[in-house]
């Protein structure tokens, strides 16, 4: 079934219709007519001179999103430089934390104090649970089978899979997929 086409007609403020094309609606223009001439509905010479119109469009809105992809791009690095430099400043205060906290435990294990307290807060030397401790240079092997677990993952090793695919190999459940990208040069 053939379906209106949506001629954009520029005016000099903007588009026939009001306001701006957007890119997708050229795209679903150029779609329409090139599906007209398919049909035989479309005038050759009419539909040539319509995309000769509209493809400059695409382009330059193709170059406006580009834009504004770069730009985010720079958004984006600057925000990650950002979150860097806040994780290492945390880091940093965690191990001044714990420092601190490590120096205060010495010394009132050295003092023999149990308690120091304000009308803030409270310190108090509290006993860890127990914890096995294992002599230096211990492995796992030394211990025996009562005193050891062992652990295994299994993971896809997509380049064996990639391999086998491309050398006409028939991977159950797997496919190699082409897709393309946005490079910026």
């Amino acid at each position: 079934m053939w379906t209106a086409i949506v001629i954009l007609v520029e005016t000099g403020e903007g588009w026939l219709g009001g306001g701006t094309v957007k890119l997708y609606q050229v795209s679903h223009a150029v779609e329409e007519i090139q599906r007209g001439l398919a049909d035989g509905v479309l005038d050759e010479q009419a539909a040539a001179d319509t995309l000769d119109s509209l493809f400059p469009v695409a382009k330059e809105k193709g170059l406006s999103i580009a834009a504004l992809v770069q730009n985010k791009e720079i958004e984006v690095r600057e925000l990650k430089a950002a979150e860097e430099r806040i994780a290492a400043r945390r880091k940093r205060l965690a191990g001044s934390i714990a420092s601190l906290k490590n120096y205060l435990l010495e010394n009132m294990e050295r003092l023999s104090i149990t308690e120091i307290s304000c009308p803030e807060f409270v310190v108090k030397l509290q006993a860890n649970p127990p914890k096995v401790a294992i002599a230096e240079g211990m492995t796992a092997h030394e211990f025996g089978v009562a005193y050891t677990r062992s652990k295994m993952e299994l993971i896809l090793d997509k380049k064996a899979i990639r391999a086998a695919i491309e050398s006409g190999e028939d991977v159950e459940g797997a496919s190699l997929v082409q897709t393309n990208r946005v490079v910026f040069k």
